[in-house]
């Protein structure tokens, strides 16, 4: 591939998501039955992502269950529709523009004022994080 570019093979493949969705997918049609083997792999970052799911909704779920044995664990697989439901409705919020939220969180006045209160001197830069 770095080949048809004209370019070193250290400038085709750069880490990140770049590398699973434009760099892997540009070698898939060079292969032979390209639409197949494309199809698996976005199969498989479709599976690969769906067990992440279920790995991190039951980890949720059983550690919960295992808070409160007698009353949640009868009903694990309703309980497991609740915070499959919640974690929906809350992960709207972060992917759709329904809720635009637009605020400052921890600016670096309340870091600075903590680390005072607590190391008896601020950081020695101002750090805030922006949300949009």
């Amino acid at each position: 591939m770095s080949q048809e570019l004209g370019v070193p093979v250290n400038q085709v493949a750069k880490a990140g998501p770049g590398l699973a969705f434009v760099v892997y997918p540009q070698a898939m049609t060079m292969l032979p039955l390209s639409p197949f083997w494309s199809f698996l792999f976005f199969f498989m970052l479709l599976t690969l992502g769906l067990d992440s799911q279920f790995a991190f909704m039951e980890t949720i779920v059983t550690a919960v269950t295992d808070e409160f044995p007698y009353y949640l664990r009868p009903k694990k697989a309703s309980f497991s529709a609740v915070i499959c439901i919640a974690l929906f409705l809350m992960g709207l919020i972060l992917t759709t523009e329904v809720w635009v939220w637009d605020g400052w969180i921890y600016c670096g006045d309340q870091l600075g004022t903590h680390c005072r209160e607590n190391l008896g001197q601020g950081p020695s830069f101002h750090m805030c994080m922006h949300f949009r």
